[in-house]
């Protein structure tokens, strides 16, 4: 049966397999490619001068202080280039950006901190040096330990970057970022022995659009003094009805100590309708440590629209099962034609 019909509508199909070949023939040949090409930066290099009771092992700033202690701390700052460059030393306390990990380009100003950067160095605001080629100059700060005794880590360092120098900026086809050293300050009244758990809580949970994408922003505080590190986070959005409607995954969290902060929970262009929500999960930490999380999530109407509007990425839409039986039929159809045209110039090649 299937054989009478197919030669009944020979003619038909062999239009359409033809209609159908031109067709994808007129589909546009799209490439995507990386941007690559060198990168160039500052050329300079940082190095600590690390005092005598510094710890031999590290490559840092790491030492024991007593209450109200001054020492002065010394960096070497060595210009690679061909050209004289000026500088700018800046010192900070550890913070955590909205990745969940260390970072020491934005201040730590938690009143819950042994001390705050005014207090610890001068100058506080930091130090600009000029650097001829070739050549490195010392930048000289004073440390003050906080004049109480603390439990745990104070944790910071110092940011040594150009500092008369374009931010990110275009070069060829590639995306140059400015280069930045760090070099990490570790102080402490009495070394930790021990990994005890840290004191973490999950505070608020809010729907927003972070770089055009959808994403939760929950507010998080480590109250311990101590890293939190190796941390894994799992979490699902649930609707009212019990459904998961989003997953979210991190891994290699590493907190600042004492540091309360937005962690950025990317819904993988996910949008959220208006309604209600729970985030529930749990952050696994070093140690086998838990913590579990539960927060309410509300997203209004204009939080939605808004999203919805801005957002770079189109909300998922359900599959359209009638363009994939269609595109599913046209390529039969083209099959189909196919092997009648081969079959068609065989018949002629018999009859020469």
């Amino acid at each position: 049966m299937i054989i009478l019909l197919l030669k009944k509508w020979r003619p038909y199909l062999l239009m359409l397999s033809l209609m159908g070949a031109l067709g994808v023939g007129l589909l546009p040949n799209t490439t995507v490619r990386a941007a690559t090409g060198p990168t160039t930066n500052g050329a300079f290099t940082v190095s600590p001068v690390l005092p005598q009771d510094n710890r031999q092992s590290a490559s840092y700033f790491d030492f024991a202080s007593h209450p109200g202690q001054h020492r002065t701390l010394q960096l070497k700052v060595t210009n690679q280039s061909a050209h004289a460059q000026v500088y700018h030393v800046t010192p900070r306390l550890a913070s955590t950006n909205t990745n969940g990990y260390l970072d020491y380009g934005h201040d730590n100003h938690n009143p819950a901190l042994p001390a705050q950067t005014t207090a610890l160095f001068q100058p506080s605001r930091g130090q600009t040096v000029q650097v001829s080629p070739g050549q490195t100059q010392t930048v000289h700060f004073t440390f003050k330990a906080p004049t109480k005794a603390f439990a745990g880590i104070l944790l910071g360092g110092f940011t040594v970057g150009q500092r008369e120098r374009p931010t990110t900026h275009l070069k060829g086809t590639g995306i140059v970022a400015a280069t930045e050293y760090v070099v990490a300050l570790r102080t402490y009244n009495h070394q930790p022995r021990r990994l005890n758990r840290s004191q973490v809580t999950f505070q608020t949970a809010q729907y927003r659009l972070i770089h055009a994408q959808p994403q939760i922003v929950m507010r998080v505080a480590n109250r311990t003094p101590a890293l939190v590190s190796q941390g894994k986070l799992a979490a699902r959005v649930v609707n009212d009805a019990g459904k998961a409607v989003a997953k979210v995954n991190l891994s290699s969290l590493l907190f600042a100590p004492q540091d309360t902060f937005n962690l950025n929970l990317d819904l993988a262009t996910h949008q959220l309708p208006a309604g209600r929500y729970t985030l529930a999960g749990h952050l696994a930490t070093r140690g086998g440590f838990d913590y579990p999380i539960s927060l309410p999530v509300t997203v209004t109407k204009q939080q939605a629209n808004s999203v919805s509007r801005h957002a770079v990425v189109a909300p998922s839409k359900p599959t359209n099962w009638w363009l994939v039986t269609t595109m599913v039929l046209a390529g039969m159809l083209i099959g189909v034609g196919g092997l009648e045209f081969y079959r068609f110039r065989r018949h002629l090649a018999s009859r020469k």
